[in-house]
């Protein structure tokens, strides 16, 4: 019996301290939202890579839909969102079953909706005679990620993260994620 516990024991602590290793990978996806101007919610995907004990990296790309994200007079019809990320993530600690890390990247966004653009001029009485048309925009921004994440075991394969973020481009965006990561090793 003190041989079963010895060994289950070792395996243990074997195991906890394997759950970082270098080489490491796996794949994930997740819902995020994006706060900037009560835009909705997405879904994306992601992959990670320990480049080391406590430096992960982990490109991913996220998608808001449409009818998630309004242009800024509020029409969601035909506006979407996607955003690319390449973020370095510092492990904060020894492993075990939670572990917080650092967030540290650049992002890759494009959104596309609609504008109003206007053409005329005022007459001598002060009167503007012009019109305004609709307009499709199509903008491609780069910016840099910064924030904070949370790393919950499930099992040795399976992780749930929680990564309150910002991004930084022309605005600054609250950018949470929540997701399920598999790992292979």
């Amino acid at each position: 019996m003190k041989k079963l516990f010895f060994i289950s024991l070792m395996l243990a602590v074997c195991g906890l301290s394997a759950m970082a290793q270098k080489g490491r990978d796996g794949i994930g996806g997740n819902i995020a939202w994006n706060l900037y101007n009560d835009s909705g919610f997405g879904l994306g995907v992601k992959y990670q890579y320990n480049l080391s004990d406590n430096v992960r990296l982990e490109p991913s790309f996220n998608f808001y839909p449409t009818n998630t994200m309004p242009d800024r007079w509020g029409h969601k019809e035909g506006c979407y969102t996607w955003l690319l990320n390449a973020n370095l993530h510092y492990l904060i600690g020894k492993p075990n079953r939670w572990r917080a890390y650092i967030i540290g990247g650049l992002a890759l966004g494009n959104m596309k909706g609609h504008d109003e653009k206007s053409y005329g001029y005022y007459d001598e009485y002060g009167y503007y005679d012009g019109y305004s048309e609709s307009v499709d925009v199509n903008k491609t921004k780069i910016g840099i990620n910064a924030g904070l994440g949370f790393d919950y075991r499930i099992t040795y394969a399976l992780s749930l993260q929680m990564e309150p973020k910002i991004i930084l481009q022309n605005t600054i965006t609250l950018a949470p994620t929540i997701g399920l990561t598999y790992y292979f090793k």
